[in-house]
């Protein structure tokens, strides 16, 4: 019997620490739990930059990946993608939105005839909305509370959203391990045999604490402690940078993230007024995603008042998973309009708070499913700022007792995750046998 090997398929983006994490995140995970002498070989859907792979081979001196594509009849565009295919016993489509490459793993399923399968991924039958209609007969628009959300999956779990190659995929696979329950019962309501498993992002514990220790001298931090917040806007304005300009739809919701800062970011900069004023604290402004720095200078700087502003810093960099980790570590809370960057402090112990907007998918439904939903606080409550700031106030002030409750929580989901990565490589030890 020769020794496992897994080929795991990535799906990050550059753009995302929260995307770009899933990679090392998944890759530590199943290694962890890999029997003796098996491999792990990355497969990402783009070629890692020279910043990234600095990153993973230190993270990792075993490093492996390979470029390439697989075409419609499955065979692989280079030599290495095809050596590494006839090799692996398993193909692992890492953390995502949606089963984002279903038509390179019916390539993998057509080349190889082995098994396959999916670890953490959201499935949202809500979006795009499209066409769909409610019970009563009217037009659904998406978007909404997870509470909200929730009702509308359960009355759309038979409605068939999933492309032909999606379904075939999915129905296929020897795992389908959902990264929130929400997707996990949609799929199930497709007929497909879907389980819940953690995000492989709480897998994450590879910190650059040099990274932190300059970006304190080069942002001008003192003393006082420091609470992280993660801003954002509805939409990421992906058609700014479209050669041929700004679709209609890229247009719509550029527009529609324009007519909306004051009401989602507003209870986010009362915060940080109180944050400085009345605790003395000063406040990092981080992105998750790069055009967040810009969102942080010319979005959120501008809405507070000059005493203010002279305590709270913006990381001017897009920086990497490995230096957010350790520069959140160093955080007395967190309080993040994304979903992705509170992995981070959970794992280290750091209270925090997503402010969640409304038109983010159904991927939310996780801090519930972790037991962390009462730190979830939705923009569209109509008393959000009050909610958040009693929520963050109240984690301040029973630091240590949160600390405790996220250590727990940390060691539950590492150990579901544990879990799910053993009978990952119990599929391929059935492949050997």
């Amino acid at each position: 019997m020769g020794r496992p090997y897994l080929l795991l398929s990535t799906t990050g983006s550059a753009s995302n620490i929260g995307d770009y994490g899933h990679t090392p995140s998944a890759l530590r995970v199943l290694q962890r739990e890999a029997p003796s002498g098996a491999t792990v070989t990355v497969w990402p859907k783009r070629p890692f930059n020279d910043r990234e792979l600095s990153f993973l081979r230190a993270a990792f001196p075993d490093f492996d990946h390979v470029d390439g594509e697989l075409g419609p009849d499955g065979v692989p565009s280079t030599e290495e993608l095809r050596a590494a295919m006839e090799r692996a016993e398993v193909l692992v489509h890492g953390s995502g939105p949606s089963l984002l490459r279903a038509g390179e793993v019916a390539g993998w399923q057509t080349y190889t005839g082995r098994p396959y399968g999916f670890f953490g991924v959201t499935s949202d039958p809500l979006l795009p909305s499209g066409g769909m209609t409610l019970a009563d007969g009217t037009p659904y628009e998406s978007g909404g509370t997870l509470a909200e959300l929730a009702d509308h999956v359960a009355e759309f779990a038979s409605v068939d959203r999933l492309s032909g190659v999606q379904r075939q995929v999915a129905h296929g696979a020897s795992f389908l391990y959902c990264r929130d329950s929400l997707s996990e019962e949609y799929l199930c309501g497709q007929g497909c045999e879907a389980e819940f498993s953690p995000d492989a992002f709480f897998g994450f514990d590879w910190a650059d604490s040099s990274y932190a220790d300059r970006l304190w001298a080069s942002a001008g931090l003192d003393d006082r402690p420091v609470v992280a917040v993660v801003p954002r806007v509805r939409h990421a304005p992906y058609g700014r940078n479209n050669p041929n300009g700004p679709s209609a739809e890229d247009r719509r919701r550029l527009a529609e993230s324009e007519a909306n800062e004051d009401n989602d970011l507003g209870p986010v900069v009362a915060l940080i007024v109180s944050l400085v004023r009345d605790r003395d604290l000063q406040v990092l402004l981080c992105p998750e995603m790069g055009h967040e720095v810009e969102t942080a200078k010319e979005v959120v700087l501008p809405r507070l008042p000059e005493d203010v502003r002279a305590s709270v810093k913006v990381v001017d960099d897009r920086w990497l998973p490995h230096e957010a980790f350790a520069v959140f570590g160093r955080c007395v809370a967190m309080v993040s309009m994304h979903c992705h960057s509170p992995f981070l402090a959970v794992v280290q112990g750091i209270p925090m708070v997503y402010h969640r907007l409304p038109t983010e998918t159904v991927k939310g439904q996780m801090w519930h499913d972790i037991g962390l939903g009462d730190r979830v606080v939705e923009s569209a409550w109509p008393d959000a700022a009050e909610r958040l700031h009693d929520t963050v106030w109240s984690l301040l002030d029973q630091a240590e007792a949160e600390r405790d409750r996220l250590a727990t929580v940390r060691d539950t989901v590492r150990a579901q995750l544990a879990e799910r990565a053993r009978q990952v490589w119990d599929v391929a030890a059935a492949v050997q046998r």
